[in-house]
């Protein structure tokens, strides 16, 4: 089953060419290591721009650094604590020193301006570390340190080893473990969870250096060794190592104390790397002078290399992760693309392997990053520094199935009844895929198997499938043919087993009514229609092969209500007012009415508009007082002891002024006949 999901996950060697031809796109996720040497808020003036070129500057051959995770070392916070409590100037120098290089990230031209920085955490040490993440890729979920300087913090009660320090058995500085987690998959998916250690182990290689690196070799692998079993790790650091055979690097590669936590070189590429040409395309410092240590490594977890979920993936498609990686030799001609191995993403950036022992921005031309790019990398370094290291990780596969029950209805018996179940990788292409293929997401291997129930099969099969992420066709497709030889209810569940991280298992019920023999339309009161035969329909059936589309069955009636408070009898859906439910009755009427005055001539009544005669003049509306009925005559013009003089008199006051009342015949204008008109009526006695 293995090998036949990594075979149908892998694609044409001839696209692998045509993207190395054209450069590669920006990465799924790429996650970069980079010692940044000595970086504080003084340092933006003098680096800054050359670290925004290296950044996203695009190199003549296509190539972009462009990370997406980044975690890095030399981050200035003001020099050691010597005490616990750690001050917290530590934190406020720390953190303004983040914030500088988090703008630089986020001002870059080029840059998607989506940077964002874990909080940064005092280090125990002089320098401390730092993560730095896209918000569109991933997001950061918690910050642990490990290693402990002070026999008063917590880390030091119980007497528990005080590991950093200046001693012989102690490093110079802690780690920070962060936790971050792909955007758009289930909180609380493990397979979308990275957990990232920074670490920086002692400069110098003699013994006494080697002593002091055994500590923090220690304490990260013990702690990668207690995380939940199949976790996504990874380990970003200036592990300041010569040579792999050295017992610190061991530690964490080795397999001595078991497999639990254990780290792996992504290009597995062991040796005696320092000042040895033969590593010259992996060698990460020191740039601007001689090109001659691998002192910069990512290393990853087993559970980042099986090809599943998660996982470290090739340059670019069909490659494969587990050939060796290129390295440079001296006895092979000249090759501009040593340092372009297709089977690894894996990439130290601005070493092209023809720079081992000087400056990467001298003749010959960088062939990986160009002159500028080169130019810019030596900038960064300050004099005597590091070189990033990158590589790229596929994302895991989303599962895209129906949920919950589907239900066929009624049908025949001997019919042919099928439904076709849809399954897709919804993993977000546009988020994590270059660019837009599907290469980058895992494709979703996914079986099926009906675990309860009976009459609904998949001939085609119950898998072991994929499915890609591609743009394409959207979907497998799996007809479920439902069994119809013999009637009743018929019902199965179908569990569905993927890969998804966040959808192990997803259950679906299939369930439909076989109906058998002669058969017709059964009505149910409230109106339904379904097929039945006569003997086993219980309320109304229509006859032998009558069929229920169109809907034959009488509808019920009710009560529908008008706004007025008129009630007639009709069915709900002819109801264009408010129906009451079926069965209810206008006898007695039982629909609301508004009540307000109604007028009759000058007579005037408070009763509901359904009953009003006359002429209903509004919800809430009154009459008047009695003896002066205002709202019935109008020519009672300022509402006050009946009609008298004084009303005439305030009308021509209004109508001279062009008071809206004064339009006494409601035509829209004020004109002399408004005169006459109220008149008439005043001498009517209205």
């Amino acid at each position: 089953m293995e090998t036949l999901m990594h075979a149908t996950k892998t694609v044409a060697l001839g696209i692998a060419a045509l993207l190395c031809a054209g450069g590669l796109a920006p990465a799924q996720v790429r996650l970069a290591q980079w010692n940044i040497t000595n970086w504080s808020t003084s340092s933006v003036a003098a680096r800054g721009t050359a670290f925004q070129t290296a950044i996203y500057g695009v190199a003549p051959s296509g190539e972009q650094m462009a990370p997406d995770v980044m975690i890095v070392q030399e981050i200035i916070q003001g020099g050691n604590p010597g005490s616990y409590p750690i001050s917290p100037a530590y934190t406020t120098t720390g953190q303004a020193s983040v914030n500088a290089f988090l703008n630089l990230l986020n001002t870059a031209p080029g840059s998607p301006a989506d940077w964002a920085a874990a909080p940064y955490v005092p280090t125990q040490g002089d320098t401390g570390n730092a993560l730095f993440y896209r918000t569109s890729k991933v997001s950061h979920l918690s910050t642990t340190t490990l290693g402990c300087a002070f026999a008063n913090a917590p880390c030091g009660s119980g007497g528990a080893t005080l590991d950093v320090g200046p001693g012989p058995a102690q490093s110079p500085r802690d780690n920070q473990r962060w936790l971050v987690h792909l955007v758009g998959y289930a909180p609380g998916a493990a397979g979308a969870d990275l957990y990232l250690y920074s670490g920086h182990l002692k400069a110098g290689d003699g013994s006494v250096e080697q002593a002091r690196k055994v500590p923090e070799a220690d304490r990260v692998r013990a702690d990668s060794a207690a995380l939940p079993a199949g976790s996504n790790f990874a380990f970003g650091a200036d592990l300041n190592v010569q040579t792999s055979n050295r017992n610190y690097y061991q530690t964490l590669i080795g397999i001595a104390s078991g497999t639990a936590g254990q780290f792996f070189d992504p290009i597995s590429t062991p040796g005696n790397w320092n000042n040895n040409p033969a590593y010259a395309n992996v060698h990460t410092q020191e740039p601007a002078t001689q090109m001659d240590d691998r002192h910069d490594q990512i290393l990853i977890s087993a559970a980042l290399r099986d090809g599943q979920g998660m996982s470290y993936i090739s340059a670019v498609p069909g490659g494969n992760i587990f050939a060796p990686f290129r390295v440079y030799s001296t006895a092979l001609p000249y090759d501009s693309n040593q340092w372009n191995d297709p089977n690894h993403s894996y990439r130290c950036w601005g070493n092209d392997g023809n720079h081992s022992g000087g400056p990467i921005n001298t003749a010959p031309t960088n062939a990986q990053v160009g002159q500028v790019i080169a130019d810019a990398l030596v900038t960064t370094v300050a004099g005597n520094g590091h070189l990033g290291v990158y590589l790229d990780l596929e994302v895991p596969a989303k599962l895209g199935a129906p949920t919950g029950t589907i239900d066929l209805g009624s049908v025949a018996q001997n019919s042919t009844t099928n439904y076709t179940l849809s399954i897709s990788n919804a993993a977000d292409l546009a988020r994590f895929s270059k660019p837009g293929t599907g290469w980058g997401i895992d494709a979703l291997s996914y079986s099926m198997a009906f675990t309860s129930g009976s009459g609904f099969t998949i001939p085609s099969g119950l898998g072991p499938f994929e499915r890609t992420a591609a743009p394409g066709p959207p979907a497998n497709s799996h007809v479920v043919v439902l069994n119809t030889s013999t009637s009743g209810v018929k019902t199965s569940t179908l569990t569905i087993t993927t890969d998804d991280p966040a959808n192990p298992t997803r259950v679906l019920t299939f369930t439909a009514n076989v109906i058998g023999g002669i058969q017709g339309a059964c009505c149910a009161t409230a109106g339904t229609c379904s097929l039945s035969g006569s003997t086993s329909c219980t309320s109304s059936y229509l006859g032998d092969n009558t069929v229920c589309s169109p809907n034959p069955c009488p509808q019920p009636t009710g009560a529908c209500c008008t706004t007025i408070g008129a009630c007639t009898t009709t069915t709900q859906a002819a109801c264009a007012n408010t129906y009451q439910g079926n069965g209810t009755s206008c006898s007695p009427n039982i629909c609301p009415s508004p009540s307000g005055a109604c007028c009759t001539g000058t007579s005037c009544a408070f009763t509901t508009q359904f009953a009003c005669t006359g002429a209903f003049q509004g919800s809430a509306t009154i009459c008047g007082p009695t003896g002066n009925p205002t709202t019935c005559c109008p020519a009672n013009y300022n509402g006050n002891s009946g009609l008298t003089v004084d009303d005439i008199f305030g009308f021509l006051g209004g109508w001279f002024s062009g008071a809206p009342r004064a339009d006494f015949n409601h035509d829209g204008f004020i004109t002399v006949q408004d005169i006459f008109d109220f008149l008439a009526a005043w001498f009517l006695g209205c």
